[in-house]
């Protein structure tokens, strides 16, 4: 594939606050990719307080003309800072690697890009990373789907696309909703805007780490985690149930879900000023979309929840990967 005009073909985001210790690796990690066409990387820094706009600086004209550096004086928030990075890119399509991940592979970006120009129906590409847990140096393999092909009302059933993996075929910032600058949870709203165009591919190689640290979203605070995800499926049902309503019929009953754990956990604090709130909540958002439930029914769900736990297939695919990056490298660790 040879490119023929002078804007990249690709653009790479790369959100990044306080994250020294990482910035350099994951911008590399960018920088190493080998390509038969131009591309982008943009780096919006949200105002960090420490060395990662000077580190930023330096590779910038260490590669000049390779990265458009957006040094902020003004936090935006995660969203807000990703939102203002989408509107500056130039390329057909659009990567992911935020400022503590990184890329594996040199050829990353090259497969995707690939595919996509040869499959024009497909809006999404995605490949399977590694994550890597710092703080006690484990690593785990992400999650796969059960198809390699697969739309919009697959993706309701669950946010099985790591972002640092994606390549999306850009929608012009016209065409994403204001409320997605709201929501810690942009990544699963930009899955689900663009497949609702197209279709879902996924590449089974192993081609990023995703670097899970205890205070991220899904680490930290399983209280605020329940919230994002029920607000989340919220936000979709709102936006997809006139347009695809065989998805909008998942992101209910997902949202029914998530918002029963989350019920049940205030119910265990003692929190009845919320409890009442979301128990309001879940019945309105029921009877808007036709599917009503009463107050009974909903306290029933409530005490009956009961967390999933681990299963032993799953510690023990855990412990043999973690065992394996041990003495191999991830790629090659991932596909024994």
């Amino acid at each position: 594939m040879t490119q023929t005009t002078d804007k990249p073909l690709v653009s790479v985001i790369m959100i990044t606050y306080n994250q020294e210790k990482y910035i350099e690796k994951a911008v590399r990690s960018v920088l190493s990719q080998r390509t038969a066409f131009d591309f982008e990387i943009i780096i919006a820094d949200d105002a960090s307080g420490d060395r990662t706009v000077e580190i930023c600086s330096r590779l910038s004209k260490e590669y000049p003309g390779k990265i458009n550096l957006i040094a902020r004086t003004k936090n935006l928030g995660t969203s807000g800072n990703y939102m203002d990075a989408w509107g500056r890119c130039r390329g057909k399509y659009i990567a992911i690697c935020e400022g503590d991940d990184w890329w594996l592979t040199t050829n990353k970006l090259s497969v995707q890009a690939e595919y996509m120009e040869s499959h024009p129906e497909c809006t999404v590409c995605f490949h399977r990373v590694a994550n890597y847990y710092p703080e006690k140096h484990n690593w785990s393999l992400c999650g796969k789907p059960s198809t390699i092909d697969f739309g919009l009302t697959e993706l309701a059933k669950g946010n099985i696309i790591t972002n640092l993996s994606v390549m999306y075929r850009a929608l012009p910032v016209s065409a994403i909703p204001d409320w997605v600058k709201r929501t810690p949870l942009f990544d699963y709203a930009m899955h689900s805007l663009h497949a609702a165009g197209g279709r879902i591919h996924f590449i089974p190689s192993v081609m990023g780490v995703y670097r899970k640290h205890s205070y991220g979203i899904w680490s930290g605070d399983a209280l605020r985690a329940r919230r994002l995800a029920t607000e989340i499926r919220l936000l979709l049902l709102e936006h997809f149930h006139e347009s695809h309503p065989e998805a909008a019929k998942i992101f209910l009953e997902k949202y029914y879900e998530n918002a029963i754990a989350l019920a049940a956990a205030l119910q265990r604090e003692g929190n009845e000023p919320e409890l009442k709130r979301l128990t309001d909540e879940i019945k309105a958002t029921c009877s808007k979309y036709d599917n009503p439930v009463i107050e009974t029914d909903i306290f029933e769900a409530i005490n009956a929840y009961s967390p999933a736990k681990e299963t032993v297939q799953q510690r023990a695919k855990r412990y043999i990967f973690r065992t394996l990056t041990t003495i191999l490298p991830v790629s090659l660790a991932s596909k024994i």
